[in-house]
């Protein structure tokens, strides 16, 4: 029995791994990576990432939200210019830079996924309070290649407190 056990262990464990070494494009890199690639220099780098994440669908959609979702934090960013004047300071990473363009690249692929989860649709209304212009640019399109499947978080969107989301939804909705 205990032979029989190791061996559906081992051979379920080995089903698993090349299970997710031959997933379609994701070449047995972690979703994260590819995430970072839309960041990348190179535009072939940042669009082959963009069609595996694309093809990756619901499974890349958790790594996208948290992508679009990143904020730099101004507290580490002070403790960062404080840190020329204070040595004791510099040991503190502050550097939370993302590269140009991968926010809105983020957006991008994930309207493009959307329309198979709800969430990432809720996740790009709630990036319409987003400051930056060409973030604010990149969610109405996302939303906008959800169709009438983004209709229902648009009308609610109309109803949010911020005026940021509300003049987003209605734009997008205009376009609808």
């Amino acid at each position: 029995k205990r032979a029989a056990a190791v061996t559906l262990l081992l051979a379920l464990g080995v089903t698993g791994i090349v299970h997710s070494l031959s997933r379609p494009g994701l070449d047995g890199r972690p979703i994260s990576r590819w995430v970072a690639d839309l960041g990348h220099d190179s535009f072939q780098t940042r669009d082959q990432a963009a069609q595996v994440l694309t093809q990756a669908g619901m499974e890349a959609v958790p790594d996208l939200i948290r992508t679009l979702r990143w904020r730099e934090n101004s507290l580490l960013r002070g403790l960062g210019a404080l840190g020329r004047h204070l040595p004791f300071l510099q040991a503190v990473q502050v550097d939370q830079r993302q590269p140009a363009g991968l926010r809105e690249l983020a957006g991008d692929v994930l309207g493009s996924v959307a329309i198979q989860c709800p969430a990432a649709i809720d996740a790009l209304v709630a990036a319409l309070i987003d400051a930056e212009p060409a973030i604010q640019g990149e969610v109405q399109r996302a939303l906008r290649k959800c169709g009438t499947n983004g209709l229902p978080a648009l009308a609610a969107a109309l109803r949010n407190r911020h005026p940021r989301i509300r003049a987003g939804a209605a734009e997008v909705l205009r376009d609808l």
